[in-house]
């Protein structure tokens, strides 16, 4: 596109676009082997916007596939999903994407891709500005179609821009689960991996209800009465958005086992403008009690949280909603933390 800078396409627009798309491309060179080695790089449609969908009698239809061109077809999976939501996206249709990304990620196992989801849609956006830009500048298409094509090369580039730089946002990261499953090692990890800071609801409420029983073991008392539960995030809640509102990252290491502190997170990262990612953590039952008895036994731990809150919890768990499915990143702490996804994870929160 740089024969186009100085006529409609802005030169600094397109340098920040390629500075970006190539920083990202070194920064996460791992995952990119990572996305090949799992199978998501396979064949595609390689085309898929708005104008290859229709609904024809309460039916859907994808058409027009790339048959001609094999490298344009086998193709990341998520490249092939961002060129119809950056579409959705140019065309103003917020809510439509939301239910499209929820959809696509409740049904499939992808814990990455709705982190190169942007990085994939700045790219077709790029690919539509340019498209547009060379139909700009042929002089044998007639003026007024020239003149269209080069506000749309315009505003594709811009929003190239705009996807891009959603990587710069701050991150407010939440380590959440059961107690037990390992979400506090997952944030020190994390936390040590990319040098952000993290707020523990377990420090917090030691600190904040210094001198009162937490009578370990009863749930919903003590300590961890709702009332006293509430106090404590809302401290946390506090804290995070002070660093969101500098510019820095933070990560949440608490349960968020209640629906509306999960709902006050998401709101505070649309609020801070941040980025948002919900670490859920997972582990073997008896892992669990095992970890929970010998953490009770050492007495060195600021949770009081036995296994009979873990029993409670599990019983009482009605899953993340309203967090949804595109925003969570399922963590297996079974076998240990997993060290090489949260290596690769930290350099984006970093």
């Amino acid at each position: 596109m740089r024969p186009f800078t100085g006529d409609f396409v802005d030169p600094e627009t397109l340098e920040k676009v390629r500075a970006g798309t190539l920083g990202f491309l070194e920064r996460h060179e791992a995952l990119f082997h990572l996305r090949r080695e799992r199978g998501f790089v396979r064949e595609c449609h390689g085309d898929l916007h708005t104008e290859h969908i229709i609904f024809e009698d309460a039916a859907l239809y994808i058409f027009d596939c790339i048959e001609f061109n094999e490298r344009f077809r086998f193709i990341d999976t998520m490249s092939d999903l961002a060129f119809l939501v950056m579409e959705l996206i140019f065309l103003e249709q917020a809510p439509m994407n939301s239910v499209l990304l929820d959809t696509y990620f409740s049904f499939l196992e992808d814990a990455w891709g709705p982190l190169l989801l942007n990085f994939y849609a700045c790219y077709r956006a790029t690919v539509r500005a340019k498209v547009h830009a060379f139909t700009a500048g042929d002089p044998s298409v007639p003026e007024p179609q020239r003149e269209r094509s080069k506000a749309s090369s315009r505003a594709y580039l811009n929003l190239a821009e705009e996807l891009i730089g959603r990587y710069t946002r701050p991150w407010l990261v939440l380590t959440m689960g059961l107690s037990g499953t390992g979400k506090t090692t997952v944030a020190r990890y994390l936390g040590e991996k990319s040098g952000i800071d993290v707020l523990s609801s377990d420090a917090i409420r030691k600190e904040i209800l210094k001198g009162e029983e937490a009578q370990a073991g009863k749930w919903n008392a003590g300590l961890y009465h709702p009332e006293r539960r509430a106090r404590v995030y809302d401290v946390m809640f506090d804290k995070a958005r002070e660093a969101l509102n500098g510019g820095r990252s933070i990560c949440l290491d608490a349960s968020f086992l209640d629906a509306a502190q999960r709902e006050k997170a998401l709101a505070l990262a649309e609020e801070a403008d941040a980025s948002f990612l919900a670490l859920t953590c997972h582990c073997d039952e008896e892992q669990v009690r095992r970890f929970l008895e010998e953490r009770q036994a050492a007495g060195q731990d600021p949770s009081d949280a036995d296994f009979s809150i873990y029993l409670r919890q599990k019983e009482a768990f009605r899953g993340w909603d309203p967090i949804p499915a595109y925003q969570r990143f399922p963590v297996d702490t079974t076998g240990g933390i997993p060290e090489r996804e949260l290596t690769l994870l930290s350099a984006f929160v970093s």
